[in-house]
């Protein structure tokens, strides 16, 4: 799976303002938060992204794969993992 608490792809928008992803795990990428597509988008203001993790590949906390935007403004990344 990819994108423990969010999985986001071609032509969705998706903006997070002052939310907590603590704790989410995915198999392959994006811990936390996983954006994929020519017009996919991800505005993350104000997060906090805490102990996510990844098992078999990359983007502990978010992880993104040929989307338009991906944004991080004012966000806290801590304990997150990839294997």
């Amino acid at each position: 799976a990819l994108g423990g608490a969010l999985y986001t792809s071609t032509a969705t928008s998706v903006n997070l303002e002052a939310v907590s992803l603590t704790a989410n795990t995915a198999r392959y990428a994006g811990g936390s938060a996983f954006a994929e597509g020519n017009s996919s988008a991800l505005n993350l203001n104000g997060c906090v992204l805490t102990d996510n993790a990844v098992f078999e590949g990359s983007g502990g906390s978010v992880a993104a794969a040929g989307c338009a935007l991906l944004a991080m403004s004012s966000c806290s990344i801590t304990g997150n993992r990839a294997a």
